[in-house]
């Protein structure tokens, strides 16, 4: 009984120092893991910031996409404005060409004809088909101002599909970066609330917080340099001023009134 009372002095020395480091083991892994959950914490905050950055930018480029739409729908209808207005010139050029060959004729005799009641001279002739070849010369240059515009439409039309296309690989890039920020987050906040991980000590739950970091690190660069390195959004107010200037064209090449009823009347008498 004496030797339990009176334990020797190193044995409750070693018994003190084994409590002591137990609490002193405690208190590096509760610290640890404090740190653990601040980081974690900074991270999910990190990625909502970033996936926030992707979600604005992404809604930016669909109202891009949208813009290039209507832009090429509004190309589209110029073009078929075009071809509306070119139709009736190239009408009236076949008329005059068929008018033309008649003048021809009667020109070649050198002789008075009489064409729809009226009695024209070689002279008369002459006037009225040298009226015609400058009335067909000036369709012919109002048609080939057509096709420029329509060449130039064209162009315009193709530069916003290059854009376009462009853009939806950005959108496509970017929707992909949101969904492996939605799985980094998931895989946090496990890790956050894993009771496993918390109850494996600090040195496994330091390697499990150091692993995911790197993914998240390696994740957030990707998004900082993509975001960084995006291409310059679809100007629709630019596009849209850009196709109207082809108004300008089709106004200016259209012919006084007086000349087209000059050479209408001219065809009826050539008939």
């Amino acid at each position: 009984m004496k030797k339990l009372l009176f334990a020797p002095a190193w044995s409750l020395l070693a018994l003190s120092l084994i409590i002591g480091c137990s609490d002193n083991a405690k208190a590096r892994i509760e610290v640890a893991k404090d740190k653990a959950l601040k980081l974690l914490d900074n991270m999910l905050g990190t990625m909502d910031v970033k996936r926030k950055e992707i979600e604005l930018q992404v809604q930016g480029l669909k109202q891009a996409i949208a813009g290039i739409s209507k832009a090429k729908i509004k190309a589209s209808l110029k073009v078929e404005e075009l071809n509306r207005k070119a139709e009736p010139l190239q009408a009236k050029q076949g008329e005059i060409d068929s008018t033309l060959k008649k003048y021809r004729q009667f020109l070649a005799k050198n002789e008075s004809v009489e064409l729809a009641g009226k009695t024209l001279t070689p002279v008369q002739l002459k006037a009225n088909a040298d009226k015609l070849i400058a009335a067909r010369k000036q369709f012919t240059d109002e048609i080939a101002s057509y096709d420029l515009s329509k060449v130039e439409l064209q162009k315009v039309v193709t530069t916003f599909e290059l854009k376009q296309q462009e853009l939806n690989g950005q959108l496509t890039s970017l929707q992909s970066k949101t969904a492996q920020i939605d799985s980094q987050m998931v895989a946090v906040r496990a890790l956050r609330e894993a009771k496993t991980a918390m109850g494996d000590g600090s040195a496994s739950l330091g390697d499990n917080v150091a692993n995911l970091e790197g993914k998240v690190n390696d994740l957030l660069s990707d998004i900082r340099t993509e975001l960084a390195t995006e291409g310059q959004m679809f100007d629709e107010a630019a596009a849209s001023k850009k196709i109207d200037s082809i108004d300008t064209i089709i106004s200016g090449a259209q012919g006084p009134k007086d000349t087209l009823s000059e050479i209408d009347r001219i065809l009826k008498d050539g008939k």
